[in-house]
């Protein structure tokens, strides 16, 4: 009864619920701290070093090994402005590591969602598969309306869609049937 919050609650009910909810924003800032320390870690290492079974969805969205380091356009950045290399052998030494570690890391029942490079989505749904992921054969397709990509900006044509391997652990179910094709504003 030292909580005043709880001590003022009008019912058992509402001081239950007020412990609750602090109980819950006392979870979500520790997550908060501990999600902030990783952040400033290799995420391969962090990877290989993390307890397994942890996560239900693995959503990421790693270099693409397509030069976009090198493109004019750089999301309106100058070239160069990624600050990581995205060339073949970067991305397939990650994806060396991101397809067992991925599968290591989820729970018994997971999504995993990669954005990928098209070219490379061969694969990486080998990689996944060989890992252990039951994988979508075809990419999802994440339409950008609003796109402004532009990797040949004086040949065109204008990027405005990215593609999306989704694969499944322990055919885990999904809660409700949807499209293949997202749209949504970049």
């Amino acid at each position: 009864m030292d909580n005043p919050a709880i001590k003022a609650a009008k019912s058992v009910d509402e001081a239950f619920k007020i412990l609750k909810k602090e109980e819950s924003h006392a979870k979500s800032r520790a997550l908060g701290e501990q999600v902030g320390r990783t952040l400033n870690e290799d995420s391969l290492q962090w990877m290989c070093n993390a307890s397994a079974e942890q996560f239900d969805v693995i959503l990421t969205d790693p270099p693409y090994g397509m030069g976009a380091d090198e493109f004019g356009d750089s999301g309106g950045l100058a070239a160069g402005a990624h600050g990581y290399k995205d060339d073949a052998e970067h991305f397939h030494k990650i994806l060396t590591i991101l397809a067992p570690e991925s599968y290591r890391l989820a729970k018994a029942e997971a999504h995993l969602y990669m954005f990928c490079d098209i070219e490379w989505f061969p694969d990486i749904k080998s990689a996944l598969a060989v890992a252990g992921w039951w994988v979508f054969r075809t990419p999802l397709i994440w339409h950008k309306p609003s796109g402004m990509r532009a990797p040949w900006p004086e040949h065109g044509p204008q990027r405005k869609y990215e593609t999306i391997c989704y694969a499944v652990k322990g055919k885990r179910p999904v809660l409700k049937m949807a499209a293949d094709l997202i749209s949504f504003g970049a």
